[in-house]
């Protein structure tokens, strides 16, 4: 899944749950995530089970798929270049 200006873009075609999270999130309950491909500080981890609570079963909307080329070009990015072109 991908969140730029155009909002929600994704490669899945099943259908999910979007979820809030339930409980008070403070500086101890999180860590910078040590694994992440991008760029410091924006990607962390909790270091406890947080309650979520169910808010929507998005419809899958087609508009919303990342073309062949976007997932290339995130991956790239990434450091993480699977696409094989065909």
């Amino acid at each position: 899944m991908f969140v730029g200006d155009e909002g929600l873009r994704h490669n899945d075609t099943e259908p999910g749950i979007l979820y809030v999270v339930a409980d008070a999130v403070g500086p101890d309950d999180v860590t910078v995530d040590s694994d992440s491909v991008m760029e410091d500080n924006k990607e962390w981890v909790t270091k406890r089970p947080l309650a979520v609570t169910p808010i929507a079963r998005p419809e899958i909307l087609v508009m919303e798929f990342l073309t062949t080329h976007e997932i290339y070009q995130i991956q790239e990015h990434a450091g993480e270049l699977t696409y094989e072109r065909r």
